[in-house]
């Protein structure tokens, strides 16, 4: 029996290989929630891509242009989103960088089941920019030296 309406809030995990400048395996968690008109009013996910080149972890939430179409027994979700990234170089050198996402998840009956996700990242930077690091605290070490003399008569 096919879905006739839906409302209410699902739950997706995706895994899956990255392509692009940071391909590699990724994990992603988020959820959609459906208003009773239909219309997407929330979407957010969390994510984790690790490349070669670094580990890339960052956050989604829902902007604007959303729709959901009920096809059958899965449920497929469209959302315009922002992002918010950090990518990490294998040796620590941290970088954040932000822009726009487009994501489309089909997720199956029962609603905890991913059955396609499909994603594009597009920066707003002209490049990542590097997170300023905190240089260590270093404490003078000051050690007191007698002076001896001797006296010689």
């Amino acid at each position: 029996m096919p879905l006739t309406s839906i409302a209410g809030t699902f739950h997706f995990t995706a895994t899956g290989t990255a392509d692009g400048p940071y391909a590699g395996p990724f994990t992603e968690t988020g959820s959609v929630t459906v208003g009773a008109d239909g219309a997407l009013t929330a979407f957010t996910a969390s994510f984790t891509i690790s490349a070669p080149s670094g580990t890339v972890t960052g956050t989604k939430t829902l902007t604007s242009g959303t729709e959901r179409c009920i096809v059958g027994q899965t449920v497929d979700a469209t959302a315009q989103l922002t992002y918010q990234a950090t990518i990490t170089t294998p040796a620590g050198v941290a970088y954040t960088d932000q822009g726009a996402s487009s994501a489309f998840v089909r997720v199956g009956v029962p609603l905890t089941q991913t059955t396609n996700l499909n994603e594009s990242f597009t920066s707003s930077l002209a490049a990542p920019v590097a997170l300023a690091t905190t240089p260590p605290v270093i404490t003078p070490h000051r050690h007191r030296h007698a002076r001896c003399q001797r006296l010689v008569h």
